[in-house]
């Protein structure tokens, strides 16, 4: 039996001892049945063996004259079977006692199962929110496709992705004619003297850097991979892939070297510039 059982048995019985006694003031023997089971509670919430482990509270002091009951008096009471010594007061006067006790059994003090639950859940939330903000959120690729090959407007959506692919845009489109824009921002720590992109796409590709065509790609044809090797400055870079598929089945692959440049990635502003802040 638990603690919070026990607490929660403990209160509910001195109210209704009192209730049992404001209606029925002669039946002393009723009153103490009730208050033998909240003694009995109370020995086994505290882990007492007797009425000789048991001290009363410096507030319970207080109670004096006809009222004034120990617990071990109670108890022999109990035993002698002789109710004529108890009376309504001494057995509201240990009722009184055990409400002060009770006060440190506050609900505060034990965890409720529902509210443990949504503790929990409140938790893993938080863990969940934390992973994705600090550690998997590496959607640095903002994408907008057109339901066209050729860019033209209106847009069907725009969305991010942590990587540069067309399998979200297959997925809505199927093999219908489509065009796509992936961009991105690079800020690099240092110069490097040669970094490799390659594009494998079918049909066509380009990469732009800093507004500056560096890879190319394009045409209708089957699946071709080209590749270039280029040298970067420190600083924040804007790269744009452009892609499009006129017909059939489509696939579009991206590669940078060295592979820590990917980990330098972040989103553009707006999808379409760069700046220092990131």
């Amino acid at each position: 039996m638990s603690n919070q059982f026990l607490a929660k048995r403990i209160k509910r019985n001195i109210r209704t001892l009192r209730i049992f006694l404001f209606f029925h003031p002669n039946k002393v023997y009723g009153g103490s049945i009730i208050l033998r089971q909240i003694i009995k509670d109370y020995f086994s919430l505290e882990n007492l063996t007797s009425s000789d482990d048991f001290s009363l509270p410096i507030e319970t002091n207080s109670i004096k004259g006809e009222s004034d009951i120990s617990i071990q008096d109670f108890i022999n009471v109990f035993e002698e079977g002789d109710f004529t010594k108890l009376t309504k007061n001494k057995i509201l006067s240990l009722a009184d006692t055990f409400d002060v006790l009770m006060k440190k059994y506050s609900s505060k003090h034990f965890l409720s199962s529902k509210k443990i639950f949504y503790f929990v859940l409140s938790l893993l939330l938080l863990s969940t929110l934390f992973i994705y903000l600090f550690c998997c959120n590496n959607n640095h690729w903002r994408v907008v496709y057109y339901k066209n090959p050729d860019f033209k407007s209106p847009f069907v959506n725009t969305y991010y992705d942590s990587e540069v692919s067309i399998a979200k845009i297959f997925q809505d489109l199927g093999f219908s004619p489509f065009s796509a824009r992936f961009s991105t921002c690079l800020k690099l720590p240092k110069n490097y003297e040669k970094v490799t992109f390659s594009l494998k796409s079918d049909d066509g590709s380009r990469l732009f850097i800093d507004n500056n065509l560096v890879l190319d790609n394009w045409g209708r044809h089957d699946v071709r991979n080209v590749s270039t090797e280029v040298s970067l400055s420190s600083g924040v870079h804007f790269l744009e892939i452009k892609y499009n598929n006129i017909i059939g089945k489509s696939e579009l692959i991206f590669d940078i070297n060295p592979k820590e440049l990917s980990t330098m990635l972040f989103k553009p502003e707006y999808g379409f510039k760069c700046t220092d802040t990131e």
